[in-house]
């Protein structure tokens, strides 16, 4: 946030949430972009984040060392929200997130690279457009309520097989 307000960009920063830094990270971002441009939301229930928040934020900010997998990085993404994301350790690995084809990601520990890497995208609109909507393909495909229920499901019908399987080897043997 500080990098991307030093480069001249405009920045509000809405947090939605709560936890026990509240008070001094609502400090320090108001003494960075300004207490006018911070809107704090407190505690959201789901339903007001799929109203109200996401389909208001244009970018999602995950500085990560170590992940991006937490659920409001999936929510964003289905809600067409740009994601923004550090290089955790295991992004290549997991193939889930590529750089400019369903989210942008900038080293770990470079806010710099991160605040220029958006400005750069505000430059192209279409990219950026294109971008969001390849998220949001890919959470539909992957993270969706459905596709991790199908796939809870074939997880216990399988442990159930397996279980049913061994039952019957038991009784055989």
């Amino acid at each position: 946030v500080r990098s991307l307000s030093a480069s001249g960009q405009r920045v509000e920063v809405v947090v939605a949430g709560d936890g026990y830094c509240r008070e001094e990270m609502i400090s320090v971002l108001s003494d960075v972009v300004g207490a006018e441009s911070v809107r704090y939301l407190g505690a959201v229930d789901t339903g007001r984040l799929y109203e109200d928040f996401y389909p208001n934020v244009d970018v999602l900010v995950v500085t990560s060392e170590t992940e991006t997998g937490p659920m409001v990085a999936w929510e964003a993404m289905m809600h067409k929200v740009l994601l923004l994301t550090s290089d955790f350790i295991g992004r290549r690995f997991e193939g889930a997130l590529e750089d400019g084809i369903n989210c942008i990601v900038f080293p770990v520990g470079r806010p710099e690279v991160a605040a220029a890497r958006l400005k750069e995208a505000a430059k192209h609109p279409d990219l950026v457009d294109r971008i969001r909507e390849r998220g949001r393909c890919w959470a539909e495909a992957n993270v969706s309520e459905t596709v991790m229920l199908d796939a809870t499901e074939a997880i216990l019908r399988k442990a159930v097989s397996k279980r049913t399987d061994t039952r019957r080897a038991a009784l055989a043997g």
